[in-house]
């Protein structure tokens, strides 16, 4: 029907039920957070979800929560933050137009760092589309390839309400498969929008309840065919591996234990865990090599210690200097449940779809037979054989020394450097089970380069998936949406880049952020640009001082600034956040108390300053690990 025959028929009860059945069932598959921003054309969207949340119980413990966020690309990087915690995605709902291209940077971010989002765009009927009509643009297809599944059901009809549980399955399937990632469905609604909820389709599922949706399928429980495992045998045994683990080496709600497995799996092999933050695995552990970039600078100490293999687990590690010295291995195997294997300079020889948990188990089955007679295909797991010798002990015991000395190097060193000493005490102010945000900047290679091992049951997060600065903040409060207590670190310019986030975290009672106050972009300092450009050049386009007072405009968006020096910086964040932070308002004998302020802790360093620090403790650090190979300098 052309717009000159009338409006179309329709009624908005069916849409409002139709969107209340989508997230029932959603609701019943797990997802715990809804994160809107307003809109019109939503509104069948926000009656469905409001709907569902009068429908639930009111002690219920893990109840669904909604969040109201005024800018979409905040809202968006929160549901990152959601399923960066615990895996589950976050529903995002908006209204047609603009609203939906700001979601844009984060479903990319989802996209390559593998998270689950399930986003709702509302939009304009088709007999609106190309006629001018306003806050109408070509919804289909918007975020390209950055999404796993792209859902156009049409405006919904009582006639195709049987099929909106499975449209609802199908989305969450897809969402939270083997590789996780976004799916969009873009939700067209005609007027009128307002209607009220009926009766929606039957579900015979039974609810999830409490127990947690897994971020990917369920583990093979052969991660590799026999002739593989035989293979990769034969091409690691006696020889010098080491494990470069990044982000994905083991997903983030893994169990203690499991981490604990794959190192003392390691530790057996006589293979090294060269362990960025993000990896899960940089805990302390004989087999863990923390601080491998430091190490990495010195040229000698980087070719005694070259592997004849490597084993990249999950994704590339922040570090350049690493990735360019595993640019000169020309052995490597990548390892990835989900098939995803970035390789920028393309030197991976074989890609093996498996759980690296699962595979490094495999792999100590070849070197006993403790396990011996619990597989169906006969009583030898050992590859038909096949026996894996370790690697040579000198190389263990080189890995270890030389880790040791950088170890006690930088922990009488690392006081003296501002902006790392800051990121170890924010990691130290990190209560048990809670969360490290960073920004994906200087803060996370100042945790890989000079960081301690991360504690048992902290989790380090930073956005490595498109690598951007924007949204950290975001990302940090919806981690905290999760429950846990969260700190997030950021320089200046991520935290005016993401200013507006500010306004949630302000109503976060779990959340502290820490803001390195370089005055610009103090990562720049470190680059070329640095050396080979006059320094007004420099400053006006790279150092990028924005003479914003942060202390004004964080006070001004709702937190409690303090100064902190890092020697401080632990301890006032277990403080704040052990006090609730912002705890809301509380009525105490008919009078209101006043609302505790989330903390924002500034760290004032110098960009020119803290480059010179950094150049001395990386030069320390090299010749650290030479001395303990018995290089002469």
């Amino acid at each position: 029907m052309s717009s000159d025959d009338g409006p179309v028929p329709h009624d908005p009860d069916v849409a409002v039920t139709f969107a209340a059945t989508l997230i029932d069932q959603w609701r019943r598959r797990g997802v715990r957070h809804v994160i809107v921003s307003p809109g019109s054309r939503s509104t069948p969207l926000v009656l469905g979800l409001q709907w569902v949340l009068d429908q639930q119980a009111a002690d219920a413990g893990d109840a669904l929560r909604a969040h109201l966020v005024l800018d979409e690309r905040s809202a968006a990087f929160q549901a990152v933050g959601v399923a960066r915690a615990g895996g589950r995605p976050a529903v995002l709902m908006c209204t047609s137009g603009t609203a939906a291209v700001e979601y844009h940077p984060a479903v990319v971010e989802a996209h390559l760092a593998a998270l689950p989002l399930l986003i709702c765009t509302a939009d304009r009927p088709p007999e609106l589309q190309g006629t001018g009509a306003p806050q109408t643009i070509d919804q289909r297809n918007l975020f390209g390839t950055s999404v796993r599944s792209y859902l156009e059901p049409g405006p919904p009809t009582q006639a195709g309400s049987r099929g909106w549980r499975l449209l609802a399955d199908e989305a969450f399937r897809t969402a939270t498969g083997l590789r996780p990632g976004p799916v969009h469905l873009n939700l067209a609604f005609r007027e009128p929008l307002v209607g009220a909820v009926g009766h929606l389709p039957p579900s015979t599922d039974v609810d999830v309840g409490d127990h947690q949706v897994p971020m990917r399928a369920a583990p093979l429980q052969e991660p590799l065919e026999r002739s593989v495992l035989e293979r990769l045998v034969e091409r690691c045994s006696g020889r010098r591996v080491v494990v470069m683990a990044g982000e994905r080496a083991v997903p983030t709600d893994a169990p203690t234990d499991v981490r604990q497995r794959m190192l003392d799996g390691a530790a057996l092999l006589g293979w090294p865990v060269l362990a960025d933050p993000l990896s899960g695995l940089r805990l302390d552990h004989l087999a863990v090599v923390p601080n491998f970039d430091p190490i990495l600078r010195s040229e000698v100490v980087a070719r005694s210690l070259l592997p004849d293999l490597v084993i990249r687990l999950g994704g590339l590690v922040s570090s350049k200097v690493g990735n360019r010295w595993l640019a000169g291995v020309a052995e490597q195997v990548a390892v990835d449940p989900g098939g995803w294997f970035p390789d920028p300079d393309q030197v991976v020889a074989e890609r093996l779809d498996a759980e690296p948990a699962l595979l490094i188990e495999r792999l100590v089955e070849t070197l006993d037979h403790r396990r011996a007679g619990v597989t169906p295909e006969g009583p030898d797991r050992s590859a038909a054989g096949h026996r894996l010798k370790v690697a040579p002990p000198d190389w263990t015991d080189r890995w270890r020394r030389v880790s040791q000395a950088v170890a006690e190097e930088l922990y009488r060193a690392r006081p003296d450097v501002v902006e790392s000493a800051a990121l170890a005490a924010a990691l130290d102010g990190v209560p048990a089970g809670g969360h490290l945000v960073v920004s994906s900047s200087m803060p996370v290679r100042d945790l890989e380069w000079f960081g301690p091992q991360v504690p048992a049951g902290v989790t380090v997060h930073s956005n490595r998936g498109a690598n951007g600065i924007d949204g950290v903040i975001a990302t940090a409060v919806g981690v905290a949406h999760t429950g846990a207590p969260t700190v997030a670190v950021v320089g200046d310019l991520a935290m005016l880049h993401d200013v507006g986030s500010l306004i949630s975290a302000a109503a976060v009672s779990n959340l502290a952020v820490v803001v390195i106050d370089n005055g610009g972009g103090g990562i720049f300092s470190f680059l070329s640009q640095h050396e080979l450009l006059p320094d007004d050049q420099f400053e006006r386009w790279w150092g990028t001082p924005s003479g914003v007072d942060v202390v004004a405009a964080a006070s001004g968006l709702g937190l409690e600034v303090a100064d902190v020096r890092p020697s401080e910086l632990a301890g006032e964040l277990q403080r704040r956040l052990a006090a609730g932070l912002s705890e809301g308002t509380a009525a105490t004998g008919g009078s209101v108390a006043p609302r505790r302020r989330t903390a924002l802790c500034r760290v004032v360093s110098n960009r020119e300053t803290n480059l010179v620090q950094h150049q001395r403790l990386l030069s320390k650090l090299a010749a650290s690990a030479e001395a303990a190979l018995g290089i002469d300098p």
